[in-house]
């Protein structure tokens, strides 16, 4: 194993995949970076993925180069979590929100456990949901990142209030990250 790959896997949790920085910036509220995922059983290294985020307060957007998708709202001491969404709005177009739970996530659904039986993290497993109206099917929220894309104002309710952010730069911001994903430093294990 080469000394590079090594100290990474020295140095990351065992639950974990190695991360090499690839690029960091701002534009306007948004913080972006970048990274390689170093495949720890590859030698010579291989790259497991390749991600970016996009974030502001109470927003998250991260991006892979598989074009898997994942939108968080809340946290950033904003006062709420997004299991707690009850409705996003862009612009003037209005989405129900819920969260839709599969129960703890460290739990088999065919085993029985005791009474008590302490779960190492209470995690709910589940996605939020959003959708037009009544009757309309229950739609991961990812599905919304051309509507914001395409936005100027983001609002979303909470079951504490209400948070209300500008979507100005986000194009910018996803075309920086599909650039730097696809770029050739990207791509190189060793940084200059």
């Amino acid at each position: 194993m080469n000394a590079v790959l090594a100290a990474l896997l020295a140095a990351t949790p065992p639950t974990a995949w190695p991360e090499l920085p690839v690029a960091e910036g701002r534009l306007g509220p948004w913080r972006l970076s970048a990274a390689t995922y170093v495949d720890p059983a590859g030698s010579p290294p291989t790259i497991r993925t390749i991600r970016c985020s996009i974030r502001a307060r109470g927003f998250s957007l991260l991006l892979n180069r598989y074009g898997g998708v994942e939108l968080h709202f809340g946290g950033d001491g904003t006062g709420f979590s997004l299991a707690g969404v009850k409705a996003v709005t862009i612009d003037d177009r209005r989405w129900q929100a819920k969260f839709i739970g599969f129960g703890p996530a460290e739990r088999y659904s065919d085993v029985d456990y005791p009474q008590g039986h302490a779960v190492s993290l209470a995690t709910p497993d589940g996605y939020v949901g959003v959708r037009r109206s009544e009757g309309e099917p229950w739609l991961n929220l990812p599905t919304l990142v051309d509507e914001l894309a395409e936005g100027r104002t983001l609002a979303v309710e909470h079951e504490g209030g209400a948070f209300r952010m500008s979507l100005a730069g986000l194009p910018r911001a996803l075309r920086w990250c599909m650039s730097v994903m696809a770029s050739e430093r990207a791509r190189r294990f060793r940084r200059p």
